[in-house]
């Protein structure tokens, strides 16, 4: 049994989060174990030679998942959840590509992504409805570009007759503008004429000094403008149950790719920080030999930490170590155990080329 905790394992891999590109990785970074296996390190070094030699493309990897859930559960959160799915999937689309024009150098990495389906088709149907703000598009059905046509129309319409209005009725009204309220438009008339012009009283200021009132001319019209912002209302409600419907049905989709790129965060996180660090990924046995080569505890800070050579599992499978207190014999105990825990997570370690570690029970 590991002593994670004592080691300081759990710090390397706050470390390594903040190098995420991604609340995918961030999470998934937490989790990492250390394991029988160094399966991942071939990954990270693919992705250390794809960061070093070509980079990654500009994505927005943003976070669906609460939204994700809650869309399974039939609710809709907002336009904008929808437009962050398309948004997220246009992100793993571009990287797999990105990937794809240099698979013949990262075999693995291709491998991973090889598989993984960024839903074209949910990606046009969100697009095809949704703009960049979060509204719901004229195109997005022949039906609500039809309202909408009427509706810009009807309200042409009612802002010229509201202009000869405020014309003919300019000497009791309170304010030379009209409003609307209740969803409906009026003209706000003052208190103490509200007898020299027909229509209904839709609300009164607080002040009672101002009627908001509706001219019996308008009632016709806003009434047929009421039904058309229903009618519209209806429509994009039925858009976006639609576009709620598909993501359910690819949900099992969307998870497997969500999953695909969490991982892929943790390699980029783990080559990221052996750039940063300037780490190697060491060679590795099952013989319980060890050699350090000027390794460096990854928790010390740069200019206070002193490299350590240490050699033991060839010709002697013993070391004791001696010197005074504080003389570095407690940090070199740990920086072993320290090194040894990130190479079975496959997390590379700051020390030089010849380093070799084994695995341990």
């Amino acid at each position: 049994m590991f002593d994670l905790e004592r080691l300081e394992f759990q710090k390397v891999l706050k470390i390594l989060s903040e190098l995420c590109l991604s609340n995918y990785g961030r999470d998934k970074v937490r989790t990492i174990r250390p394991k029988d296996g160094w399966e991942d390190y071939e990954l990270v070094e693919e992705t250390h030679s794809l960061l070093t030699r070509y980079g990654i493309p500009d994505i927005q990897p943003v976070d669906v998942r609460d939204d994700l859930n809650s869309m399974i559960n039939g609710y809709i959160p907002n336009t904008k959840s929808f437009l962050n799915i398309s948004i997220f999937l246009s992100s793993v689309k571009k990287l797999k590509e990105h990937i794809e024009r240099s698979k013949d150098e990262f075999p693995k990495l291709w491998n991973l992504f090889r598989s993984v389906n960024t839903l074209s088709h949910l990606r046009d149907i969100i697009k095809n409805s949704i703009d960049d703000k979060g509204f719901v598009k004229d195109g997005a059905s022949e039906k609500l570009a039809s309202i909408r046509k009427n509706k810009k129309i009807l309200e042409s319409t009612l802002r010229r007759k509201l202009d000869k209005l405020l014309n003919q009725f300019r000497n009791i009204i309170q304010r030379p503008y009209f409003t609307k309220r209740e969803g409906r438009y009026v003209l706000l008339v003052k208190s103490d004429r509200r007898k020299e012009i027909k229509g209904i009283v839709v609300s009164v200021s607080s002040s009672g000094a101002t009627l908001y009132v509706e001219p019996e001319e308008l009632i016709q019209l806003n009434d047929e403008l009421k039904k058309l912002e229903v009618d519209e209302e209806r429509e994009i409600n039925r858009i976006l149950e639609n576009i709620l419907l598909e993501i359910v049905k690819k949900k099992n989709t969307l998870l497997k790719v969500i999953d695909t790129f969490s991982y892929f965060d943790t390699l980029y996180a783990r080559a990221n920080y052996m750039i940063k660090e300037k780490c190697i990924v060491p060679s590795i046995n099952h013989d319980g030999r060890i050699v350090l080569r000027r390794a460096r505890h990854p928790l010390i800070p740069k200019d206070k930490v002193v490299p350590i050579d240490v050699e033991v599992g060839t010709d002697f499978q013993g070391l004791v170590l001696t010197g005074p207190n504080t003389g570095g014999k407690t940090v070199t105990l740990k920086t072993i155990g320290l090194l040894t825990l990130m190479a079975m997570a496959s997390i590379p370690i700051p020390a030089d080329v010849g380093t070799e570690l084994s695995f341990f029970d």
